[in-house]
């Protein structure tokens, strides 16, 4: 019951977190007047409409999957999202991806490879001088290093967790 709580609060932390940073995106996107071909736009009667990105297409298939509890066909999604997201130079969307691929990860049960890809988070977080989303990843951190059996490493990450609140 435990496990299955994590794999629910990790999927429902990214996908709540990646809906927050859409909802950014968009508004900022809204009051554009014209075309930007470098976001993929396209101007219609003075307003901008955005054509999907692949990486944008794989990462709502993967968090389908995630809903579905199929962690590993949702793992490829998010791979290719993040492949396509530096491509393209788009780091936002890139850590997107990671947080998919953590989550998708986590419900694997591959806990250390789940910490990396939050760990690469909150690298891009810095680097983008964006912290959006952080402190879900510093919960889910704390709650993998609890299941981990690493109180010290947990209690770090909830404090963490807590303190950006």
């Amino acid at each position: 019951v435990a496990e299955t709580s994590q794999q629910t609060t990790t999927a429902e932390a990214a996908t709540q977190t990646e809906a927050e940073e859409v909802k950014a995106e968009s508004t900022s996107a809204s009051s554009e007047e014209e075309a930007d071909p470098s976001k993929n736009n396209v101007a219609v009667n003075s307003s901008v409409v955005r054509e999907e990105s692949e990486a944008t297409i794989s990462m709502k298939k993967g968090r389908r999957l995630l809903e579905q509890k199929k962690g590993a066909a949702a793992l490829v999604q998010f791979e290719k999202a993040r492949m396509l997201s530096r491509s393209d130079g788009n780091k936002t969307q890139e850590r997107r991806a990671e947080r998919g691929l953590a989550a998708a990860s986590g419900m694997q049960k591959q806990y250390k490879k789940a910490l990396g890809h939050l760990e690469r988070v909150l690298e891009i977080s810095k680097e983008i001088d964006d912290f959006t989303g952080d402190n879900d990843a510093y919960g889910v951190m704390a709650d993998i290093y609890t299941e981990l059996g690493d109180f010290e490493k947990a209690a770090k990450f909830y404090d963490l967790y807590i303190n950006s609140m």
